[in-house]
């Protein structure tokens, strides 16, 4: 005999026993049973019957575990029927034997698990029918149960042991709230926070004391960010705090508080590992703006726990203003120039320090959009197109500051992790930043998304779009999706389905108030079909590098006390350089600032900005390679497009004939040209030659492939 032992193995004595504690299985945890009869053929419905399964019983796998299953309801059912056997030996002795009550038990061990209540009613008449139903809710159980959850709370209790005896682990069906479960859960998770976690989770997912997991949630989030007393710790929060729920299955008072939190947290660590002094201080700046703001909304202070923080937060705001002392002060010690250029390549927000002062230009992208969401009889779905770091995301943030007022602007950013990994967790990322750009308008307010929340999130957000329709009234709502590429890998791993793609087709098709913007580098046509089935007859906006007067702005003005002589002398030679793209713009002249305070000097040269080119191959490294090595050519063609810009980079300006003979003419050649084309990496010229656009990206292939 194999030695082989699994949950649906027939025979043996692995079977017995499991038949033994049958009744029991089917009366604690009635859906651990259906578990493993769908654990045999999960392509089936979950609740498949025989007939369903006459196909697989040809398979021997299958037919073993069912042959496994029936044994052990057939020693179940003799077991149960021991009973009788037991009471009637009784009976000839000369006992008493309450007949009912025998059969009140058989029935409860078999189908209790089944049919709620129906032994006690069968039995006893109304007697019956209410012990059936204290049966059935567990509840002669119960006061066994509550003290078992009072001893494990004790410190000498093993965590090994409270797994093993918590209630709520081993009985599906208990009603009534446990006492001091949830500081139960929350001193465990003290002890041990990944076993603590787990158990969280477990008891999360119990039909009825859910409720204490989060409280227990909310006390251990509370309790982390009262330990962070100082920038480091501060700075930490936020990954420490990794492990909590997604935000829709969160208490709404805490999942109110977290996304400011979060925002402080990434900041201070940001700041943290600033390079320069100028953008600690801005970080720093950001950080504590976001503590005001939350320290005055309040909107987290529905629970007594969490109103506790208040004291926390005001420690925050003090803690922040001394440390932006402290920065100011050593810079201007060391009289260095603020330097207000982006090094990080991260988006701008009008609710960042420096940031509206550097956002320059875009204003005809901003007419578009205007007349597009002017004039009704225009399509109102808009695609915004243009390459990587080019500013999209920037043009979304800015979108509340640069629209009428009449357009409320919700801006929901699709990068990943960001909008979960499930489509109801989809669907409370769009209502979120709906919700968050109604707060910010002065009208009554919206209807929240909770209250439509039922089984299906696609038709909730579509019963709540209906308030919200007649909540915006004569003004539209512009859903801009940010990166909105990262659907299509959510459908390619299964965490959404494409009804996203005709729940917005609908919003665009049956409500007037609503446009959706999609923002992203791939059109339609580099996508799979669905894209342009579902969302046709789209106006496409194209974003492009900045204008050279906006770089001659942005340069001269981009701080109220930046001296406007700094760069002037080497504007024209930073446009050159770097064709205006915005990124490359932001931290060339960010190296340069950098350059002369390292040196003391104040006005820049030619030679600073050579200076430089070194430090930006490294600082734009990873732009430079992504532009180089991937976005130059679809992934079918491999390392077509790096070779044809490695050949541009070196020899200069080539027709494409030029270029397919040195390459070999293969046959992704065209595909690969017309791609790079729209992504503006090569320019074609009036004489046919083909060149790469932005002079940095061909000196840093030089200088990598010269190494």
């Amino acid at each position: 005999m194999s030695n082989t032992s699994s949950d649906n193995q027939p025979g043996g004595w692995h079977t017995v026993r499991r038949g033994l504690l049958l009744p029991i299985e089917l009366y604690l945890r009635p859906t651990a049973f259906l578990e493993r009869v769908t654990t045999l053929a999960p392509e089936l419905p979950n609740h498949y019957n025989v007939w369903q399964a006459r196909y697989k019983l040809r398979e021997p796998q299958f037919r073993a575990g069912f042959r496994g299953l029936l044994t052990e309801a057939l020693i179940a059912l003799l077991w149960n029927l021991l009973a009788f056997v037991i009471a009637g030996v009784f009976a000839l002795l000369g006992y008493d034997v309450d007949w009912t009550n025998v059969a009140v038990g058989v029935a409860v061990g078999v189908a209790v698990g089944v049919a709620w209540g129906v032994a006690g009613g069968v039995a006893g008449g109304v007697a019956g029918g209410v012990a059936g139903g204290v049966t059935a809710a567990h509840l002669w159980l119960y006061p066994v149960q509550a003290l078992i959850t009072l001893a494990l709370r004790s410190e000498r209790v093993e965590l090994q042991r409270i797994e093993r005896w918590l209630p709520p682990l081993w009985d599906e069906s208990i009603v009534l709230p446990l006492p001091r479960l949830a500081d139960l859960l929350t001193r465990v998770t003290r002890r041990d926070p990944a076993r603590g976690q787990a158990l969280i989770a477990r008891v999360a997912a119990h039909r009825f004391q859910y409720r204490a997991a989060r409280r227990a949630i909310i006390n251990l989030s509370a309790d982390e960010i009262r330990q962070a007393t100082s920038l480091t710790t501060i700075g930490n929060l936020w990954p420490s705090m990794a492990w909590l729920p997604e935000p829709t299955t969160l208490p709404a008072p805490l999942a109110a508080l977290l996304p400011d939190v979060r925002n402080i947290s990434r900041e201070v660590a940001a700041a943290l590992m600033s390079d320069t002094i100028e953008n600690r201080i801005n970080r720093l700046a950001d950080a504590a703006a976001t503590v005001a703001e939350l320290r005055h909304s309040q909107v987290w202070s529905g629970d007594a726990q969490l109103r506790t923080l208040t004291t926390t937060f005001t420690q925050w705001s003090a803690l922040l203003g001394t440390a932006i002392a402290e920065a100011e002060g050593q810079r201007d010690a060391r009289g260095a120039l603020r330097n207000p250029f982006r090094l990080s390549g991260e988006s701008l927000s009008p609710q960042r320090s420096g940031d509206t002062q550097i956002f320059k230009g875009r204003d005809s992208l901003f007419r578009q959009l205007e007349d597009a969401l002017g004039d009704i009889t225009n399509q109102r779905q808009l695609l915004l197109i243009g390459p990587r770091r080019s500013g999209k995301t920037s043009v979304i943030a800015f979108l509340p500051e640069r629209l009428s007022s009449r357009v409320i602007a919700a801006p929901i950013s699709l990068l990943e992790g960001a909008a979960g990994v499930s489509d109801a967790a989809l669907v409370a990322a769009f209502a979120d930043a709906i919700e968050k750009a109604a707060r910010g308008s002065s009208r009554a307010s919206l209807p929240p998304f909770a209250n439509f929340v039922t089984a299906d999130p696609y038709s909730d957000l579509r019963r709540w779009m209906d308030a919200v329709e007649q909540w915006l009234g004569p003004r539209k709502l512009l859903l801009a999706i940010d990166e909105f590429e990262a659907l299509q890998r959510g459908f390619d791993e299964g965490r959404y389905s494409t009804q996203i793609l005709l729940t917005l087709r609908s919003f665009v098709q049956e409500r007037q108030s609503v446009v959706v913007l999609l923002s992203g580098v791939h059109r339609f046509d580099e996508l799979p079909p669905i894209w342009a089935s579902s969302l046709i007859n789209v106006a496409t906006l194209d974003i492009s590098f900045l204008e050279p007067d906006d770089v001659r702005e942005l340069l001269c003005e981009p701080g109220k006390s930046f001296p406007q002589k700094t760069l002037a002398a080497v504007e024209q030679q930073i446009i050159e350089l770097t064709h205006c793209q915005p990124f490359l713009v932001q931290v060339l002249a960010h190296l340069v600032v950098e350059q002369l305070n390292a040196q003391g000097r104040r006005v820049a040269t030619a030679r600073d900005v050579e200076a430089v080119l070194p430090q930006i191959f490294i600082k734009a490294q990873n732009y430079l390679l992504d532009q180089w090595k991937n976005e130059s050519a679809a992934p079918e063609y491999g390392t077509l497009g790096e070779a044809l810009l490695t050949l541009l980079a070196q020899r200069g300006p080539l027709t494409a004939d030029a270029l397919r003979a040195d390459l070999g003419d293969q046959p992704g050649f065209d595909p690969t040209l017309r791609r790079m084309r729209r992504r503006e990496i090569v320019t074609r010229r009036d004489d046919g030659c083909y060149t790469i656009t932005v002079p940095l990206l061909a000196a840093f292939i030089r200088y990598e492939t010269e190494l």
